[in-house]
């Protein structure tokens, strides 16, 4: 086990109840080894458990001692102690602490367990004050793959029945899972058990039944990537959101199967997450088009919509004498605007006043998307040159895959052919030599479609990389 030294994290030590000198002597020297152990400080001490931070005086090593007392105990409750020796004894995992030692007298049990630096997560979020989409990501796998690893154990898998904050350390960028006083061993039988957890993590079906699963489990974890997401000061996709929330479904039967099946997903987003935080915090796009009635539009709209799935804060905006917004605004239902902004699910837009593509008040971390409109037509260049990227929309149809050659397409610029045509774009990428996509078939341009999203994700890690195959294949939706 593993806890914050005092002498730097006090604020962790404040809510501990305080013990005296003397008493932490009498105590430990309790211990039926106590002569093998120095007494650092108490961690902290309740009615039930004392927690002392001590160092073998042999090889020099810092442990933690946990005594539970016996007094006073009754039922599970008097199980604890030795409940938990029996859960650690066998396990060797480097999100769990190593139990060195189990030993008992008349009035107490004592668990001799790891010593490593850290602090809860709940001290850990107060302290940061914030989290990133990437941490969430991390710390969820690194959570299912130490409760992948205890329901993998054999004859019986071992079900962990209080998942929250206060048993998470975090030490660096490591999670570790703590205090397995709550833990059993599941029989093939399906038994139901007593409830444990605490209120604000526990399953509907353990608050009303008692019973404990694996989907129980998977609910307190969909409970802990909650906790996270609202300590998230950014916008975090909605990806991630999805995934807390298929775990806190009320029914379990609709909660993911088994937690590998869940870590698998989370393990998508973290890939993608982590792909996109290399990429700058604010992207400015230019989409135009070669010729009209290409799809430029219908492009912009869905890249802004992909943008915003993925945590980055998109917004679309048109050339002055575009007429999209005022549609948006007006026409569509679903749509509600303010402040000249239009709102609608995963999107944002610009309402055009006819007098500047990018307003002088917009937030500074604001992603902005620009439709440009036709190449050729008159427009204020400079937005192309200080585009982050640059995307060019040219027709697939035999007249329209003519123009691809005549016209005058940024250096930079990367063409996308729309709608896909392999034969079109493969040409023009062979006479070329530039990048070429195909924008698939599509019919709702707020609809972000797997095809969509792997067709803008493989966009932007050719941008990262300046070379076609930086494909990233992950996909959310699978």
């Amino acid at each position: 086990m593993f806890f914050v030294d005092i002498s730097d994290k006090t604020s962790v030590m404040e809510r501990k109840t305080a013990v005296t000198e003397n008493y932490e002597h009498t105590a430990l020297t309790r211990l039926p080894s106590g002569d093998r152990y120095e007494l650092i400080q108490t961690i902290y001490s309740t009615d039930h458990t004392d927690v002392y931070l001590a160092k073998h005086r042999k090889l020099n090593d810092l442990r933690i001692i946990k005594r539970v007392k016996k007094r006073g105990l009754a039922g599970d409750m008097a199980c604890f102690g030795s409940r938990e020796a029996d859960v650690l004894k066998g396990l060797r995992h480097p999100g769990i602490p190593v139990l060195y030692d189990y030993e008992e007298d008349e009035s107490s049990l004592y668990l001799i367990e790891e010593y490593v630096r850290g602090m809860p997560l709940s001290d850990y979020l107060d302290w940061r004050n914030t989290i990133s989409a990437e941490q969430i990501c991390s710390f969820i796998v690194q959570l299912c793959l130490i409760i992948e690893y205890l329901h993998s154990r054999e004859p019986f898998p071992i079900l962990y029945q209080d998942l929250k904050p206060d048993h998470l350390y975090v030490c660096e960028d490591r999670l570790m899972l703590i205090d397995y006083g709550a833990a059993l061993f599941e029989p093939r039988s399906g038994t139901a058990f007593q409830k444990f957890g605490t209120d604000g993590y526990i399953a509907p079906e353990t608050a009303a039944f008692g019973s404990a699963t694996v989907q129980t489990v998977i609910y307190q974890i969909g409970c802990i990537a909650r906790e996270l997401i609202t300590r998230c000061r950014k916008p975090v996709p909605g990806e991630i959101k999805h995934l807390a929330a298929i775990a806190l479904r009320r029914n379990p039967k609709y909660r993911p199967e088994t937690v590998a099946q869940y870590r698998e997903k989370w393990q998508r987003i973290k890939s993608i997450t982590e792909s996109a935080a290399a990429y700058p915090s604010r992207l400015h796009i230019v989409v135009t088009g070669i010729s009209h009635s290409c799809g430029t539009t219908h492009i912009a709209l869905s890249l802004t919509v992909f943008l915003n799935s993925i945590g980055y804060k998109a917004c679309y905006t048109e050339s002055p004498e575009g007429t999209v917004t005022s549609h948006l605004s007006r026409e569509s239902p679903g749509f509600s605007e303010k402040e000249l902004v239009i709102h609608h699910h995963r999107f944002m837009a610009l309402v055009n006043t006819g007098e500047a593509v990018l307003p002088p008040d917009m937030p500074s971390d604001t992603s902005i998307v620009i439709d440009r409109g036709v190449l050729e037509d008159r427009c204020d260049n400079s937005l192309m040159n200080d585009a982050d990227i640059i995307l060019c929309v040219a027709g697939s149809r035999p007249w329209q895959d003519r123009q691809i050659d005549t016209a005058t397409i940024p250096e930079d610029a990367i063409v996308i052919v729309n709608p896909a045509n392999r034969m079109a774009g493969r040409g023009f990428a062979m006479r070329t030599g530039r990048v070429v996509m195909g924008f698939p078939m599509d019919p709702d341009p707020f609809d972000l479609t797997r095809q969509k999203y792997k067709l803008f994700k493989k966009l932007l890690g050719i941008k990262k990389n300046g070379i076609a195959s930086a494909y990233i294949r992950q996909d959310l939706h699978s």
